[in-house]
């Protein structure tokens, strides 16, 4: 039996940064704050400063393509304080490129996780900059299996959903 699996359809290039779990710790002198984890919240925190004990492992430049959200894409919602953009978008990954990285776990699970990070998209070809998120950071909050190949009985696609989200600060 043939194995398809299929293929990406006009594919672009994320750029995405791993958030590193273990390297991620306390800023030196933050006073009680052992971790640079948020008690609360369970994320990494963000000092008044500005500054982040956020480690992240690596850069990865993977095919993928893109989906906007159609009601979503820069949507504006109105707050008390104002206008508040909110930005969320889609991409898709095919676990071949994935399992050539490296990046499925051994129960079969990819390694992409909530809370890694989007520094932009790029042409596949060119490798011009087709989207930068550096100054509007957005991150993975729903990484899903999509899609079981077409005879080969496996999975083949993983949707990955990106946002924008605000930041808090945390006050030592």
């Amino acid at each position: 039996m043939p194995n398809y699996r299929g293929r990406l359809i006009w594919p672009f290039v994320a750029d995405i940064a791993r958030l590193d779990t273990a390297g991620t710790v306390a800023e030196p002198g933050a006073g009680n704050v052992v971790t640079g984890y948020d008690p609360d919240f369970r994320e990494p925190v963000v000092y008044a400063a500005g500054d982040s004990p956020r480690a992240e492992i690596e850069v990865l430049g993977l095919p993928c393509q893109v989906h906007p959200d159609k009601g979503d894409f820069n949507n504006l919602q109105m707050m008390l304080s104002g206008a508040v953009k909110a930005y969320s978008l889609h991409l898709c990954f095919h676990y071949i490129d994935l399992e050539a990285r490296n990046l499925v776990d051994t129960d079969g699970s990819a390694l992409i996780k909530n809370n890694d990070r989007l520094i932009r998209i790029r042409h596949l070809i060119t490798g011009q900059i087709v989207s930068d998120f550096t100054n509007r950071p957005v991150y993975v909050t729903q990484p899903q299996d999509r899609g079981m190949g077409m005879s080969a009985l496996s999975r083949n696609l993983l949707m990955v959903r990106f946002e924008e989200r605000e930041t808090s600060i945390l006050s030592v």
